[in-house]
């Protein structure tokens, strides 16, 4: 057998010395993916036991020439494994070209799949629409549509990338599917559980690349969503299927469609999924801190250039610590983390005959030889002269002397809600290819047990779909896994414990002024407080902290802190000090400034803390403040602007002093709700002119002041997150 390289360099291993002695190695088992010849264009190959005979099998809906235009590919193409690197194909449909996913989707513990495709020709219910799911029999070679409502949301351009994912946490798989190059690419569908689904959003627009993949990034119990937009890569899921951007400080790039093979893994091993991707020819590796609220570049080492292709993240060499993969240019090449941002190449292997071939699809993760190494499988593009795809598959070339079986997912760290659907993976050594079954048990009470069963006599095949136990509420969960071959057997359960989130956290926040009773003079002022956020338990989740200025009559500002989504550890203050301005447009009267905390913003309130301050009547001349701006010590992940809202939301009376009918014009820099109201000096509610949506650009109204007495009054103009008051002079 050939050895591909694999060198592991002395000044590594120096900074090293926790990575590996030993290095990586891969060969060709590429029997009988040859036919059909595959055509050209990008494809998304997945590894899984679609027939539940233990062996890792490959599926796909081909790639452009999918169906028979230059090629005999047509329709779901199943390659079916034999656990030695061969593989028979069977074909069903007449569609094609795009991306796949492999669940249960209908629960009935068969595998399912799910994929968004450009070429819907079919003339039958299988394959006439850009987006479907079909259901298995435990074949792998029959398949029943279950598509209803699927690709209803706008999508009249082609459907590629594909993901399976709870993302509402109610125990049946939901799915993604991106396009690229038209309208709005990404669309997130929610499953009914009788074959219909439910557009939930379209969380993202532009052009994009093909990529889409489902994880828990910030441990909050939800599926947050990695893909390849040029306006945006990652975005957080609120368990509703509704996603808000989350880049953060992610570097900008030419814009995120550029990056390569968008990948999700845990790199830094505390149960968060972290985000890799390829972009002008070098790897890059960034993991999320929940604490800061940020992205930590975990690039390290890696090389900066001459890297080419698609990321995966996955434990390649089974010493729990994720690893990064790149398959590109004819190449593919992997390093192996320790855990903390530091790399060290493993392998690296060049297509025989194809050293600069582009790949069209890159996958890592299934044993196909049941050795306890995940293996690789690639689509490239081959040949100088009108080349074609070829579909190639790699094994690492270990010899198990010992049965053995490594948890892969879930490790530690990560949090579950109850009721929802996800997935466990594992390694399973096995020598002799010799049958092997596993068992699968939950503990909600420690590494010791005791243990209920979630699945027995399962197929080794390193995964197992199940349904987070409800009822339970615990952060020393654990799973055991049990490995049985003849007559031996073995158990190993997850390293470090992981969470079942249920109820609400214990989230406390505390606002306390520096120095009460605070008064704030006619012409404005500002004064100083600290805001202290907790979470006592029983689990560390994300949460969303802000405030508002409750004015004397009941209503509110929009947020003057935050608002700003921080993850504490349990148990841990943070305390801010800040300075907040109030300006003399503010009428007289006594105020509230209260603090709010929240899973989501906005949404059920968990926690929340006040003060009150007084608005005087009475000037002091001091310098006189116009905008309500609140600085000092940033929560992690706020970004705190200094700039006056009038500088955003441009409004003026006119004229003023008015008897009896003045003109108040406001200029709006984008679309919003808008609410214009006047007050008295004693912050009584005089009148509502404007309670809103507005468009973008400039409006009018007359506040008419005929059946008022002659004074000072104010008005405040609130629009999104920023208001502007100013006062009026009736003269009679």
């Amino acid at each position: 057998m050939k050895r591909i390289a694999s060198v592991l360099f002395c000044s590594i291993m120096l900074l090293l010395p926790v990575l590996p002695a030993f290095a990586l190695d891969y060969a060709e088992a590429s029997q009988g993916l040859g036919s059909p010849q595959w055509e050209g264009g990008r494809s998304e190959i997945e590894m899984a036991d679609l027939n539940l005979d233990g062996n890792i099998d490959l599926i796909a809906i081909g790639d452009h020439g999918n169906p028979f235009i230059n090629t005999q590919e047509h329709g779901i193409m199943f390659y079916a494994g034999d656990g030695l690197g061969r593989w028979t194909v069977t074909q069903v449909g007449n569609f094609g070209y795009g991306g796949i996913a492999v669940g249960d989707a209908n629960n009935d513990g068969l595998p399912d799949v799910g994929y968004g495709m450009h070429h819907n020709y079919s003339s039958t219910d299988l394959g006439d629409q850009l987006i479907e799911v079909a259901l298995g029999d435990g074949s792998g070679i029959s398949w029943t549509p279950w598509d209803d409502n699927l690709a209803t949301a706008g999508e009249d351009y082609g459907m590629f990338a594909t993901d399976f994912g709870d993302v509402n946490n109610d125990g049946l798989l939901d799915i993604a599917a991106t396009s690229f190059g038209y309208g709005n690419p990404l669309h997130i569908y929610l499953n009914d559980g009788d074959g219909t689904w439910t557009h939930a959003s379209a969380p993202a627009t532009g052009n994009c690349g093909m990529h889409i993949v489902f994880g828990d990034i910030n441990k909050d119990g939800n599926l947050d969503l990695a893909t390849a937009y040029q306006n945006g890569t990652v975005y957080f899921g609120d368990g509703t299927g509704q996603f808000t951007l989350a880049d953060y400080n992610l570097p900008p790039g030419s814009g995120s469609y550029n990056r390569n093979g968008v990948a999700l893994g845990d790199v830094d091993n505390d149960g968060g999924m972290d985000l890799a991707w390829v972009s002008s020819s070098a790897p890059h590796v960034w993991a999320f801190n929940e604490s800061l609220n940020s992205w930590v570049d975990y690039t390290g080492n890696l090389p900066t250039t001459g890297v080419n292709g698609y990321a995966q993240l996955w434990d390649m060499n089974g010493d729990g610590f994720c690893d990064l993969a790149v398959g590109g240019s004819g190449v593919v090449t992997v390093w192996t983390g320790n855990g903390q941002g530091q790399w060290a190449q493993a392998a690296t292997y060049t297509i025989q005959g194809a050293p600069t071939a582009p790949f069209n699809a890159f996958r890592v993760g299934g044993d196909a030889d049941h050795n306890g190494f995940p293996d690789m499988v690639h689509l490239d593009s081959e040949g100088s002269f009108n080349p074609v795809n070829h579909l190639r598959f790699y094994r690492e070339t270990t010899v198990p002397q010992n049965l053995t079986i490594t948890p892969l997912f879930p490790r530690g760290g990560e949090v579950f809600k109850p009721g929802s659907v996800r997935f466990t993976d594992w390694l399973s050594a096995v020598p002799g290819a010799a049958a092997s079954i596993v068992k699968i048990e939950l503990s909600t009470s420690g590494a010791t047990g005791p243990w209920a069963t979630l699945a027995d006599s399962l197929p080794n095949n390193g995964r197992l779909q199940w349904t987070v136990p409800t009822g339970v509420g615990s952060s020393n969960c654990y799973m055991r896994y049990t490995v049985f071959s003849g007559s031996n057997s073995v158990t190993a359960v997850t390293p470090n414990a992981f969470t079942i989130f249920t109820g609400q956290p214990d989230i406390q926040v505390t606002l306390t002024p520096v120095n009460p009773p605070i008064v704030v003079p006619a012409q404005g002022g500002s004064f100083s407080f600290t805001a202290a956020v907790v979470n006592n338990g029983p689990a560390q989740i994300p949460f969303w902290v802000w405030a508002v200025i409750r004015y004397p009559d009941g209503t509110q500002t929009a947020p003057v802190l935050g608002p700003v989504s921080i993850n504490p550890p349990v148990g841990i203050t943070i305390s801010r000090l800040r300075t907040q301005n109030i300006p003399g447009t503010f009428p007289p009267g006594l105020y509230n400034y209260v603090g709010f905390a929240a899973l989501t913003y906005p949404g059920t309130i968990l926690d929340s803390s006040y003060f009150a301050f007084t608005k005087s009547s009475f000037s002091n001349n001091s310098p006189a403040v116009w905008d309500e701006t609140c600085s000092g010590e940033p929560f992690p992940g706020e970004e705190i602007s200094t700039a006056k809202l009038s500088e955003y939301v441009l409004c003026k009376a006119s004229p003023n002093p008015f008897n009896p009918i003045t003109t108040i014009s406001y200029d709006l820099s984008s679309a919003s709700f808008v609410a214009l109201k006047v007050y008295d000096t004693t912050g009584r509610l005089v009148t509502t002119l404007v309670d809103e949506w507005k468009l973008e650009g400039w409006h009018q109204v007359e506040f008419d002041g005929t059946n008022l007495a002659a004074g000072l009054y104010c008005y405040r103009l609130a629009s999104g997150q920023y208001t502007v008051s100013g006062k009026l002079v009736l003269l009679k």
